[in-house]
């Protein structure tokens, strides 16, 4: 017979991942899985390619030029073969597992941040409603409809930035590798804010040199001389260059970073160190790339490194606006109030 008081327990014990796995089937739910859309163009013939290389015998260039950075491909081929699933099964499972990951992170570094139970459950929450929301003019989203490196190293920086929180070196290297190793030009973005969050912690002993020295090879010879064809690839992708965005990208490039000043006084407030330390580090951040990407605009001959992209640092950004944005909404406003909550 079954102990009715440990099966309880064993409930109590692991509430928060049953929630979380409730949070991620909500997200499947209200936004959809979309598998072969957008840049999926790339990330799946990768892995078909690596799973039976007689496929696409010609014109393999235009995505093994982007695979050949990462081991992105090279993971889920080898999961596939594995566990013997087919490749559309394989691939909704890796989406599913990222995801929940994605909210863990989330719930780990809310607790880092937030006392009350409702605002951690707040922030998390917010996160997961917005996951398909557009970030300014990076033509990203928060989180993609389908599997992507970067559904990857979304969790992976986001728990890179609670070990940094929590002074774990150990963890940090570890999860900065595996970002490294997984999509190298976004894992240079959010490997570069945990740094600046260890700085804001007075942690000045901490040497990260020889951990970082792999993020250069991504980035070899990056700024090659432009022919005409480069230009007008180019052309197509008026995202890369802020100067081109209109001017409601470019609010959303600056208000989080005023919102961020606000939060940090907030936190400050209330003695929540770590809450504020955050805050200021993202002002820092996200300064330090709006510079990075009106220095790459201007002058012409810095148009080569627009793949770049120092913009994209927003998604990080964005990230971290909901999921402060909605545990301080959490802590004045919904707090236990269940009609509030099905309001929101």
């Amino acid at each position: 017979m079954f102990n009715s008081s440990r099966i309880a327990a064993v409930v109590r014990a692991n509430l928060a991942y049953i929630y979380l796995a409730l949070l991620t089937a909500g997200v499947l739910l209200v936004h959809g899985y979309h598998p072969g859309i957008e840049d999926a163009e790339i990330y799946v013939p990768g892995i078909k390619r690596i799973l039976d290389p007689s496929l696409y015998p010609f014109g393999a260039e235009f995505f093994l030029n982007h695979a050949r950075l990462t081991l992105f491909a090279q993971t889920i081929a080898a999961s596939i073969r594995l566990s013997h699933l087919s490749f559309d099964v394989a691939v909704f499972i890796w989406y599913l597992g990222c995801t929940f990951m994605t909210m863990l992170a989330c719930w780990r570094l809310s607790v880092e941040l937030f006392r009350e139970s409702c605002a951690r459950w707040a922030a998390v929450t917010m996160v997961a409603a917005v996951f398909t929301i557009p970030v300014a003019g990076t033509a990203l989203y928060i989180e993609d409809q389908y599997l992507t490196s970067r559904s990857i190293v979304i969790f992976t920086i986001l728990f890179a930035t609670c070990s940094a929180l929590k002074q774990q070196k150990r963890w940090w290297m570890f999860w900065s590798v595996i970002a490294l190793c997984i999509h190298p030009l976004m894992a240079v973005f959010g490997i570069s804010f945990t740094l600046i969050l260890w700085w804001k912690h007075g942690n000045s002993s901490f040497d990260s040199a020889p951990l970082l020295m792999p993020a250069v090879w991504p980035f070899i010879d990056l700024l090659p001389a432009s022919s005409k064809a480069y230009e007008s690839a180019l052309a197509t992708r008026p995202y890369f260059f802020i100067l081109q965005w209109q001017w409601y990208e470019w609010l959303g490039a600056l208000a989080p970073l005023v919102l961020f000043l606000l939060i940090a006084r907030l936190a400050e407030t209330r003695s929540q160190r770590k809450l504020a330390v955050l805050s200021r580090a993202l002002v820092i951040y996200g300064f330090f790339y709006l510079v990075a990407a009106l220095v790459l605009t201007i002058p012409a001959r810095f148009e080569t490194a627009a793949r770049l992209q120092p913009m994209r640092s927003l998604h990080l950004i964005y990230i971290m606006l909901f999921l402060l944005g909605g545990g301080i909404l959490g802590e004045f406003i919904l707090r236990r109030q269940l009609w509030r909550w099905v309001a929101l």
